[in-house]
């Protein structure tokens, strides 16, 4: 029989996010680290756009388009 997952307390969640703020803010202030950062982000970007699970907004129907476009707007509003 399986064991039965247990549940991540709070306050492990809390020290992940910290550590995990931590770690990003050191590659930002290194800026060999934060390029060599930002090119993994593009190559997983372009792997998820070749595998088509990122559609560009001209691949999108008419409704799909207005609802990104709403998103987009609205980010842009918390900036």
């Amino acid at each position: 029989m399986a064991k039965p997952k247990k549940q991540k307390s709070e306050e492990e969640l809390e020290r992940r996010r910290i550590a995990r703020r931590q770690k990003y803010q050191t590659i930002k202030n290194n800026p060999e680290l934060y390029a060599a950062e930002q090119e993994k982000k593009r190559q997983y970007y372009l792997k998820a756009k070749e595998n088509k699970k990122i559609k560009s907004i001209n691949e999108m129907s008419p409704r799909e388009q207005r609802i990104q476009r709403r998103k987009w707007k609205e980010f842009q509003k918390v900036l």
